[in-house]
């Protein structure tokens, strides 16, 4: 049996046969109900959440009619150091707490950050402050938390 023969075989059959599945992953008929239930959470992943829940990130409509939206972040220096240590604390699965960073700490030098929290903090600082940040600016020159917060401080308010 060749390659071919193998693969059509294991998607459930001849060459020509049409098929109504949606995906190989229903057209292949399912060997146990474990596999049933594994194709079937598959597709309802992929078409999405069928729950009363709303999707993440959806903003709940208030009874006037208006979008009700989230307490703007605070302008002050201060509060913006405060915010990105909490973050911090928080990307370290609490190995560190926000009173253990040392604001004038190199970010990745020191360890408060390795390269996948780092795309986590930047999106942190564009969502929350509306200021965009690139990796080359947190290992240069905004490469610890109190130039951060200057950078956001000044972005926002300047």
């Amino acid at each position: 049996m060749g390659v071919l023969d193998w693969f059509k075989k294991s998607l459930g059959g001849g060459g020509s046969q049409a098929r109504s599945a949606d995906s190989p992953m229903e057209a292949r008929s399912a060997d146990s109900p474990v596999e049933a239930q594994s194709a079937g959470s598959a597709r309802t992943a992929l078409r999405g959440n069928d729950s009363a829940e709303p999707p993440i990130g959806t903003v709940e409509v208030g009874s006037a009619g208006e979008s009700a939206s989230p307490t703007p972040p605070s302008d002050s220096g201060e509060d913006i150091l405060s915010a990105l240590k909490a973050k911090i604390a928080e990307l370290s699965n609490g190995q560190l707490g926000e009173d253990d960073l040392d604001a004038n700490a190199m970010l990745f030098d020191f360890g408060y950050v390795d390269s996948l929290s780092a795309v986590t903090l930047i999106s942190f600082v564009d969502s929350q402050y509306g200021v965009a940040v690139t990796e080359l600016d947190l290992v240069g020159a905004i490469n610890n938390l109190q130039l951060l917060a200057d950078h956001i401080h000044t972005q926002r308010v300047g």
